[in-house]
Protein backbone atom coordinates (compact mmCIF):
# COMPACT_ATOMS: atom_id res chain seq x y z
CA UNK A 1 0.00 0.00 0.00
CA UNK A 2 1.23 3.21 -1.24
CA UNK A 3 0.06 6.39 0.71
CA UNK A 4 1.13 10.25 -0.22
CA UNK A 5 2.45 12.33 2.36
CA UNK A 6 -0.08 14.55 4.55
CA UNK A 7 -2.63 11.26 4.30
CA UNK A 8 -4.43 11.30 7.56
CA UNK A 9 -4.92 7.46 9.00
CA UNK A 10 -6.52 7.05 12.56
CA UNK A 11 -6.49 11.18 12.64
CA UNK A 12 -2.24 10.50 12.72
CA UNK A 13 -0.26 12.14 9.85
CA UNK A 14 1.55 10.02 7.91
CA UNK A 15 5.31 9.91 8.56
CA UNK A 16 6.31 8.42 5.08
CA UNK A 17 7.84 4.81 4.94
CA UNK A 18 6.61 4.38 8.55
CA UNK A 19 3.59 2.49 8.05
CA UNK A 20 3.20 -0.75 6.17
CA UNK A 21 -0.53 -2.48 6.00
CA UNK A 22 -1.03 -6.22 4.87
CA UNK A 23 -2.20 -9.16 4.64
CA UNK A 24 0.20 -12.17 5.28
CA UNK A 25 -0.14 -15.16 4.00
CA UNK A 26 3.11 -16.68 6.09
CA UNK A 27 5.59 -15.69 8.58
CA UNK A 28 6.61 -12.25 8.64
CA UNK A 29 10.25 -11.31 9.09
CA UNK A 30 10.24 -7.50 9.43
CA UNK A 31 13.86 -6.13 8.36
CA UNK A 32 15.81 -2.94 9.03
CA UNK A 33 14.76 -0.18 7.09
CA UNK A 34 10.94 -1.66 7.26
CA UNK A 35 7.93 0.80 8.21
CA UNK A 36 7.97 0.67 11.87
CA UNK A 37 3.71 0.79 11.99
CA UNK A 38 2.84 -2.80 10.82
CA UNK A 39 -1.20 -3.10 10.55
CA UNK A 40 -1.04 -7.06 9.57
CA UNK A 41 -4.35 -9.23 8.87
CA UNK A 42 -2.64 -13.30 9.69
CA UNK A 43 -5.31 -14.21 6.39
CA UNK A 44 -6.90 -16.61 8.52
CA UNK A 45 -4.25 -18.32 9.74
CA UNK A 46 -2.00 -17.59 13.56
CA UNK A 47 1.22 -16.16 12.11
CA UNK A 48 4.76 -15.33 13.56
CA UNK A 49 6.67 -12.29 12.96
CA UNK A 50 10.31 -12.07 13.78
CA UNK A 51 11.93 -8.43 14.45
CA UNK A 52 15.53 -6.95 13.53
CA UNK A 53 18.70 -7.93 15.36
CA UNK A 54 18.65 -6.05 18.11
CA UNK A 55 22.48 -4.86 17.74
CA UNK A 56 21.33 -3.34 14.02
CA UNK A 57 18.76 -1.25 15.38
CA UNK A 58 19.26 -0.34 19.02
CA UNK A 59 17.08 2.10 20.01
CA UNK A 60 13.74 1.20 17.41
CA UNK A 61 10.74 0.80 18.14
CA UNK A 62 7.88 -1.61 16.20
CA UNK A 63 3.91 -1.15 16.68
CA UNK A 64 1.97 -3.91 15.52
CA UNK A 65 -1.48 -3.84 15.07
CA UNK A 66 -3.46 -7.39 14.51
CA UNK A 67 -6.13 -6.48 11.82
CA UNK A 68 -7.87 -10.19 11.62
CA UNK A 69 -11.07 -10.72 10.52
CA UNK A 70 -11.63 -13.82 13.24
CA UNK A 71 -9.44 -15.36 16.33
CA UNK A 72 -5.80 -15.14 14.50
CA UNK A 73 -2.91 -14.80 16.48
CA UNK A 74 0.13 -13.14 15.76
CA UNK A 75 3.48 -13.98 17.77
CA UNK A 76 5.87 -11.75 18.08
CA UNK A 77 9.57 -12.89 18.33
CA UNK A 78 12.74 -11.58 18.63
CA UNK A 79 15.98 -12.44 15.99
CA UNK A 80 16.63 -15.25 18.19
CA UNK A 81 13.19 -16.86 17.90
CA UNK A 82 11.91 -15.89 21.47
CA UNK A 83 8.62 -15.20 22.14
CA UNK A 84 8.02 -11.78 22.93
CA UNK A 85 3.99 -11.42 23.07
CA UNK A 86 1.15 -12.73 21.39
CA UNK A 87 -0.92 -9.96 19.78
CA UNK A 88 -4.52 -11.26 19.66
CA UNK A 89 -7.43 -10.22 17.30
CA UNK A 90 -8.22 -6.09 17.53
CA UNK A 91 -4.81 -5.51 20.09
CA UNK A 92 -1.68 -4.28 19.12
CA UNK A 93 1.68 -4.29 20.61
CA UNK A 94 4.64 -2.05 21.08
CA UNK A 95 8.23 -3.25 21.22
CA UNK A 96 11.23 -1.56 21.75
CA UNK A 97 14.81 -3.04 20.44
CA UNK A 98 17.97 -2.32 22.67
CA UNK A 99 21.42 -3.22 23.48
CA UNK A 100 20.12 -5.72 26.55
CA UNK A 101 17.55 -7.40 23.87
CA UNK A 102 14.01 -6.80 22.15
CA UNK A 103 11.10 -6.41 24.77
CA UNK A 104 7.67 -6.38 23.90
CA UNK A 105 6.25 -3.92 26.52
CA UNK A 106 2.46 -3.99 25.89
CA UNK A 107 -0.81 -5.15 24.23
CA UNK A 108 -3.65 -2.81 23.83
CA UNK A 109 -6.80 -4.21 23.29
CA UNK A 110 -9.70 -2.58 21.50
CA UNK A 111 -13.30 -3.53 20.36
CA UNK A 112 -13.61 -0.86 17.84
CA UNK A 113 -12.75 -1.93 14.04
CA UNK A 114 -9.39 -1.28 12.70
CA UNK A 115 -9.71 0.41 9.58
Amino acid sequence: MTLARGTIIDGLPLIPGAYNQATLTDDLTIAVGDAWIQKLDPGGSARTVTLPDNSDVAGAVFFIINAADASEDITVEDSEGNNLLTVGQNESGLFILSDLGAVGVCVLSTTASVS
